[in-house]
C-alpha cells in the first residue's frame, strides 16, 4: 500500500503505524493513498461478507450444501403439484421416516431463511462498497466497517 507524507510517497507497506514508529514520527503526518486504501477496505469488506456467508453453511457437510438447490427446486415443484417427481426429497423422507410433505415445508422454510440471509449480507456489502466509492479521504474510509 502506498503511503504519503506531505504529498510525496514516503514508503510502501501495509502498516501505517509501523512505518511511523520506524520513522519515530506521529502517524498523523502520514496518509494512505486513497485508491490503495479503498482497495484495501473493499477487500476487507468482501472477506467479511464471505465469512458471514460461509458461516451460514458451516454446520452442514459440503455434500448436503451442494444438494440445497435441488432440494428447493423439488420442494417448490411438489407444492405446485404433489404428484411431481421428487426423487431427492423422497429418498430423504424415506431415510428419515417422515412424510415428504412435512419435509417439503421444512425445506422451503429453510430455503427462504437462507435466501433472506444471503440477501441481507450481499446488500450490506453493496451498501458499504457504495459508501467507499463516494469517499475521497482515507480517514473517512477508515470509518466504514462491516
Amino acid at each position: 500500500m502506498r503511503i504519503y507524507r506531505d504529498g510525496e510517497y514516503f514508503a510502501t507497506g501495509a502498516d501505517l503505524a509501523l512505518i511511523a514508529s520506524v520513522a519515530d514520527e506521529p502517524v498523523s503526518l502520514y496518509s494512505f493513498h486513497p485508491d490503495d486504501y479503498r482497495a484495501y477496505k473493499l477487500a476487507e469488506i468482501k472477506a467479511a461478507c464471505e465469512a458471514e456467508l460461509s458461516a451460514l453453511q458451516s454446520a452442514y457437510p459440503q455434500s448436503e450444501v451442494l444438494s440445497w438447490d435441488k432440494q428447493e427446486r423439488e420442494a417448490r415443484a411438489f407444492v405446485e403439484n404433489p404428484a411431481a417427481p421428487v426423487p431427492l426429497i423422497s429418498a430423504l423422507a424415506a431415510a428419515r421416516e417422515v412424510d415428504p410433505a412435512d419435509l417439503v415445508d421444512w425445506i422451503i422454510l429453510k430455503a427462504d431463511a437462507y435466501t433472506a440471509a444471503i440477501g441481507a449480507a450481499l446488500g450490506k456489502r453493496q451498501k458499504l462498497e457504495d459508501q467507499l466509492a463516494a469517499l475521497a479521504d482515507w480517514e473517512d474510509m477508515a470509518e466504514v466497517h462491516w
